[in-house]
């Protein structure tokens, strides 16, 4: 299984993505594009990535 993630925070506001793959060996395979989420915020936040129950990252946001 592959796993990525990322988040970008710049003037024009915010942008988080994470794609899982597995992959299957043998006759067939799967493949898909993951999907986007694109979110804009206009006030301070706070975030938290978390993965089978573990949180990976913590960040707050004051001025977006």
């Amino acid at each position: 299984a592959i796993q990525k993630a990322f988040i970008e925070v710049n003037e024009e506001g915010a942008e988080a993505a994470a794609a899982n793959a597995f992959f299957i060996v043998g006759i067939t395979s799967i493949q898909f594009e993951p999907p986007v989420i694109e979110f804009h915020v206009n006030r301070p936040f706070f975030f938290n990535l978390k993965a089978s129950g573990q949180s990976l990252f913590n960040g707050i946001c004051v001025q977006p």
